[in-house]
């Protein structure tokens, strides 16, 4: 069974904040894909899940897509920003 963390995902462009428990063994990359995709459904198409969305720290730093999640700094209970 794979680890997963929970995270609260701010959305600015939709002035919206989504929990989600997502999985330690994932890339990044993977993450935002799916989150792109869980959001545009949720949004009912407010937003394109084709458009480019990156991760970012509560600090505003880009989170690095090509690592894995347990090695990103993404840590159970941290918020990112997805734009």
């Amino acid at each position: 069974m794979e680890n997963k963390i929970l995270i609260d995902v701010i959305v600015p462009i939709l002035e919206e904040n989504y929990n989600v428990f997502i999985p330690v063994g994932k890339t990044v990359k993977s993450i935002e894909e799916q989150l792109k995709k869980c959001i545009a459904d949720l949004s009912l198409g407010a937003i394109n899940e084709k458009q480019i969305m990156r991760l970012y720290d509560s600090d505003g730093k880009i989170i690095d897509s090509n690592c894995y999640i347990k090695d990103s700094g993404i840590k159970n209970g941290s918020k990112v920003i997805l734009v």
